[in-house]
């Protein structure tokens, strides 16, 4: 298969030093100067293969922007690497009002039959991290108690902790940690424990508190699980200050629906909201400029869109948009500019992560101007295999931060909001546009 690219009229001195710049990823270089063009080019375009999961044309691109100094596709930072006995999976990214980045990632140690969470910390917004805190596992977390261990578990052995998901309450500091236990007989069973861990320190310390009786209550519901990525806190009209993580039960006639567990006291208690959709795995939580809720939950060739306008507590008028890919949106959509007024544009910006409609190895980050209405713009992030990616923007600095499943462990890394043509946008948000444009110069952002 080949791919046509448009021309380009760049001297074949200066198209060579760029193409160095990726030197052992390019199989094959394709140049032309003003005057003429190499032997294996057409006079309308140029021909390229595919070559390690992307096109020449996309490789040669980067050469040319990195020889220029700006560098679109940067190298991630690892964060856990699989090794023997050890994978990590499922990570979730939120930010401080601190300004700290936190995340965490499931680890599963088939040495030990154990599921446990890790946590790390960056103050350096990203590219340098604290070492890993395991949070939650076999022998770190709440204690179960007696009645319930016997009326629900009936003898499964406890695994540990899997699904993490980040709220963040900007109004305290306290950053909140969703997650469940795993039982020995399937990590997918449909009674599940859940658990919220706080922290109130830049997630320095952790307190742990069971919350399945309160997100259960007396319904015939069983949950299934909270979904990995993060929950939301909302910032408008007499709710504002509402803590909300996605989540899935499983009802009565075995049907998975999405619910939203709230709290209104910073974490201390929890409700659950009236069931929503059909057969859903995973689903990205938003608050659009209105004050509406959305939830958007895809896959293959389809993406479905429900919406609250009660600050979650019931959903109404789903939306069902096919012939596009939205399968890794899971719980990773997000509102690039989260504290601007209402009725500004910055308002109604938001970005998700999926995978590039054109080939099935380039993850991307799609940008919308109208709440999510239409996704016109991108740019790519990684290539290769990407699960599970989770999203924070960062508009105060013009970038986004992503963590993702590399396919060898947990990766993280940046883009600009240049890229996602948001630059003006984000001109001065909460820092001296000069401070910005410094920073992102010494970070090899723009040039």
């Amino acid at each position: 298969m080949c791919d046509l690219i448009d021309e380009v009229t760049l001297g074949v001195p200066r198209m060579l030093a760029a193409a160095s710049a990726l030197s052992g990823k390019l199989k094959t270089v394709v140049v032309r100067d003003q005057t003429h063009w190499s032997s294996n080019v057409e006079t309308r375009g140029v021909y390229a293969t595919r070559i390690e999961g992307k096109t020449l044309a996309r490789a040669v691109k980067s050469c040319v922007e990195i020889f220029e100094g700006r560098q679109r596709m940067r190298d991630p930072i690892t964060l856990a690497t699989d090794s023997q006995g050890k994978q990590y999976s499922l990570p979730s990214l939120r930010r401080s009002p601190g300004r700290t980045l936190v995340t965490a990632y499931e680890c599963y140690d088939s040495s030990t039959n154990e599921y446990a969470i890790y946590v790390r910390t960056s103050c350096k917004h990203g590219f340098e991290w604290n070492a890993p805190q395991k949070v939650l596992g076999k022998d770190c977390g709440p204690h179960l108690p007696d009645e319930w261990t016997q009326s629900v578990l009936q003898g499964k052995d406890i695994l540990g902790y899997s699904r993490p998901s980040f709220i963040i309450d900007m109004m305290t500091g306290r950053i909140t940690l969703m997650s469940s236990v795993v039982f020995a007989q399937d990590k997918d069973d449909h009674v599940l424990y859940m658990v919220a861990s706080s922290s109130d320190d830049e997630g320095e310390t952790w307190q742990h508190c069971d919350v399945t009786t309160q997100v259960t209550g007396a319904s015939e519901w069983c949950m299934k699980y909270g979904f990995p990525g993060h929950g939301i806190q909302l910032r408008q009209g007499v709710l504002t200050g509402r803590l909300i993580q996605p989540a899935s039960i499983v009802d009565s006639e075995g049907k998975r629906k999405f619910v939203a567990l709230c709290s209104d006291d910073q974490g201390i208690t929890w409700w659950t909201s009236q069931p929503a959709g059909n057969d859903i795995d995973g689903a990205g939580l938003i608050e659009l400029s209105d004050g509406q809720l959305m939830i958007k939950s895809g896959g293959i060739g389809r993406c479905l869109r429900i919406f609250s306008q009660d600050g979650g507590r019931t959903w109404v008028n789903p939306l069902i948009e096919e012939g596009e890919d939205h399968s890794l949106c899971s719980s990773a959509v997000d509102r690039v500019f989260p504290c601007a007024p209402p009725a500004s544009q910055q308002a109604k910006c938001a970005a998700y992560p999926t995978l590039a409609p054109d080939t099935h190895t380039i993850a991307t980050v799609r940008g919308s101007f109208d709440d999510g209405k239409t996704w016109t713009v991108s740019e790519d992030f990684a290539y290769g295999p990407v699960r599970h990616p989770d999203i924070c923007a960062m508009p105060d600095l013009r970038l986004i931060a992503l963590v993702y499943e590399s396919g060898e462990g947990i990766d993280f890394t940046h883009i600009c909001l240049d890229d996602l043509e948001m630059r003006d946008l984000a001109y001065g948000w909460n820092e001296r546009t000069r401070d910005q444009d410094d920073m992102l110069r010494e970070m090899g952002f723009i040039s």
